[in-house]
Parts: C-alpha cells; structure tokens; sequence
C-alpha cells in the first residue's frame, strides 16, 4: 500500500470567499466504464482548508474525481461535482494541490479584516472585501485617488475611484465592552444621511429597515442555520438589528455583518452611514419590554461613521453611432470596400459615456469569421483620432471622473492591416463594450454593455 495526499481549498465562484465544514469526497476511476469507489471523506476548515490522506495499492497509481456538499438548514447540497469522464486526474502524484471552486450556492466564510476593537468603540469594517480603510471617507469612492497628494496616486487600476451600488454587505463591530456581559449592546440601528457629515451631524437621518439575515454552523447537528437579525421593534423602537451571538466562539458566515443595504433606496451621490447602540433595561431579561439608549457608547473618529458614494445607474450611452470607408456612410448588412493603401480607412464612430463620470473602461472590436479579432486595436491612433480600447487607469487626474464620450471616432488603415491574414474580406462584426467602475464591494456590477454593427467588407 503506498500513502497519497490530496490538499488544498475549497472557494465559491461567486466571491472567491471559503467554504467552510463542508463534506470533501475523494473517488477513485477504474476503466472500463468509469467506475467509482470511495477511498476517503473529509471536512473543510473555516478557512475553507482540507487534506484528504489515503493509502492505496500501487501501482498501478490511483485515477481521482473529487466531489464536495455542504448541508444548510438541515438539507446536503451538492456545490462542486466532477465527472469522471471528463475531469478524473489521471495517475495522480504522490502529493497533489488544489483548488476547488464551489456554485454560488455555497455557504462561503467572510473572515473579517480587523480584530474586536477594545473598550466602548463602534466601527465600521468593510463594504464586502472591501475593508473601510481602502475607501475614501473624504468622498465615498473606494480605492481612491485624490487631488492631493500630486501623481504617482495610489491606486492607477481601470476600477480605481470606485463608487458603491446595488445590495451592500456591511460590517461593522461593537468594542468588546460593549458587548460583554451583562451590560452592553444587545441591538442596534444603522441610519443614513445624504453628504459627508461626521456621525453627530445634523442629519437629516433615516432608519435603515431592509431585512439582514446571517448563518451561523450548528456542532451538533453538522448544518448551517441561517437567522434573521432583523428589521425588529423591541420597547416600542422600531428598525432594530440584533448581534450575531458570541462571534469569536460560534462561527458566523460573516462575524461582523450589521447590514444587507439596498443602496437603490438611496440617493445619487455621497451618504453617511452611522450605528446607534442600544441595551436592555436589565439584562439578560428586558423589563417591561423597554430599552435605553447605550449613552456611554464611543463613535470612532476614524471609522464610527461611513461615507459612501452612491452610483446605481448603467452608462448613458453605448452605442457605435456610424460607419464609413473612406468618408462613405456604411448602412449595417451592406457591402464596403476598403482598400490597402494609406489614404484608406474603415472609420468606427462610436458613444461610451456615463454622465456621472464612473466610466471604467470600454472597447471595440472588428470581428470576423471563426472568432478572428482584428489585431492590434487602433492604438495609438493617428493625430486626431481614439484609440480603440481605453480605460479609467489612463484618465486618473484626481477629480475621480472619466465620462468617456458621444463622439469617439477610431480607424483601421487599409495599409496596416494586411487583406490576406489579420483583415481578410468577409462579414464583419464590430463590437462595442463598455463597462462602470461601481461596485458592491465584491465586484463590478455594471459591466460587458454591449453594441453591435455588422456588415460585409471586400478588400482591394
């Protein structure tokens, strides 16, 4: 018998989070037919870890698929399946690593970014994966690069100056003597005011009410069990969220969640996020069902409220506007003729602009046959003209604004692009995408806009 390991993680495709106490099973192929047996069944870590030893008569050397589930609310669900006809590793080594990704049904572990804060503190942590001190709380924007200090700035990435949109998972934690027993925080309201103000400001506030649910791992019984944590009312306050119970022992799918934030609800533009600590009038047991103010509770300076800058809006405008060969308009499905010389040119005019200034990036492409792209793209274009592919990282000046344009023009010369191998007579697609730098705090969520013009191009 001969000893063989197989290790690694096991992550969601939906957020790259881990996948914790999940099943990991590791089978062995035989031909013909694809047979499989069990050798070994492991768990995954919180960290979404695993190591999965076996012993196994070699030789010949074992041939392996792997199949993960995970059980949620008391039912297994299988979210990441392979098919031995299709995915066995074949005579495996003696050691192999791996990473597995999971369907985004899985029950993914969100480590949070920093510790409990000590003594009677409230902050803010991160926005998704995006922990609050990479967002700007001068502006909103995450990532941000300010007019000041002067270039290089810190972040010259295409998804830099990134504003925030659709459902935001917040995080948010209460200082540990605030949450220590018997006195401290039991509940809490999240409020939002429009603009940059401190905490204290003078408003005007609004209660957050959208539902917040969190899941926490049951020991006993193996499974994830999901919990609302609210909106409740409690003593006759309204909008109330309650705290994940002992997040440093239970584990939490996400430790520091205080809210699920429809940002939809709110308006364009920057917002101030606060969080309101409340207690029981004795605790554990409320007392005539009312509860008090937590006066004692300290907001952070740095991080006690959270400014984000709104953007829930597609680009305005993606379109390609007009096509011409030499000055010649080009209707789409008709026929053009571009010939070889200098003086020839296929002309693409073309619309990528977001009024509000969060373009990301866009690109146009000339698409022809069997998935033939044009290569390269107009760039650097002649005097005059647009390249064919741009991005936010080239127009970063501190003003966090790239509205892009309604009157990009772009040009493929006939003497650059040779008619019998990158530009070959046929139908043509030209493909305009363009996509915003806002975020949820996991990813882009305004992305792969789409425009298509076709036509059949001769050349001479």
């Amino acid at each position: 018998m001969s000893n063989f390991l197989i290790q690694g993680k096991v992550i969601s495709s939906a957020n790259g989070q881990p996948v914790p106490y999940a099943s990991v099973q590791v089978f062995q192929v035989t031909m013909p037919g694809y047979a499989t047996s069990l050798l070994t069944t492991v768990s995954t870590q919180l960290n979404g870890t695993f190591s999965a030893p076996f012993t196994f008569a070699s030789p010949p050397r074992p041939n392996v698929i792997l199949k993960v589930s995970q059980t949620i609310g008391g039912v297994t669900t299988s979210i990441y399946s392979e098919n031995p006809a299709t995915d066995t590793r074949w005579s495996i080594a003696d050691v192999v690593n791996l990473t597995l990704k999971a369907s985004a049904s899985a029950v993914t572990y969100n480590p949070p970014p920093t510790p409990l804060p000590s003594g009677t503190q409230f902050l803010f942590t991160r926005v998704g994966n995006i922990g609050t001190s990479y967002i700007s709380q001068t502006n909103g924007y995450a990532y941000s690069n300010d007019g000041t200090p002067p270039p290089p700035y810190p972040y010259p990435s295409p998804d830099s100056d990134a504003p925030f949109g659709s459902t935001l998972w917040i995080g948010g934690w209460f200082g540990t003597g605030l949450t220590t027993p018997s006195w401290g925080v039991q509940y809490y309201k999240v409020q939002w005011a429009p603009g940059i103000q401190p905490a204290g400001g003078a408003g005007p506030w609004t209660d957050v009410a959208d539902p917040l649910s969190n899941q926490y791992f049951d020991f006993a019984t193996e499974t994830w069990i999901s919990q609302s944590m609210g909106p409740m009312t409690v003593g006759g306050v309204t909008d109330l969220y309650q705290l994940p119970a002992n997040p440093g022992v239970i584990p939490w799918v996400f430790p520091d969640l205080i809210a699920q934030l429809d940002s939809t609800k709110l308006p364009t533009g920057a917002v101030t996020l606060r969080v309101i600590g409340y207690t029981g009038a004795a605790i554990p047991t409320i007392v005539g069902g009312t509860i008090t103010t937590w006066i004692s509770l300290y907001v952070d300076p740095a991080y006690g409220s959270l400014k984000l800058q709104i953007d829930n809006t597609p680009p305005d405008a993606v379109s390609i506007s007009g096509v011409n060969v030499n000055g010649v308009p080009v209707p789409p499905c008709a026929t053009a003729n571009l010939g070889s010389l200098s003086t020839d040119y296929l002309e693409v005019d073309f619309q990528a602009h977001d009024a509000l200034g969060h373009l990301c990036v866009y690109s146009v492409n000339a698409i022809w046959g069997a998935n033939n792209y044009v290569t390269p793209s107009p760039a650097p274009p002649p005097p005059g003209w647009d390249p064919a592919y741009d991005n936010y990282g080239n127009h970063i000046n501190g003003s966090h604004q790239w509205t892009g344009s309604l009157s990009f023009k772009t040009r493929y010369y006939g003497n650059l692009y040779d008619k019998s191998t990158v530009m070959q007579p046929c139908a043509y697609d030209l493909r305009l995408v363009v996509s915003k730098r806002t975020t949820n705090g996991y990813g882009l969520i305004y992305t792969g806009y789409e425009y298509d013009f076709t036509f059949i191009l001769t050349r001479s």
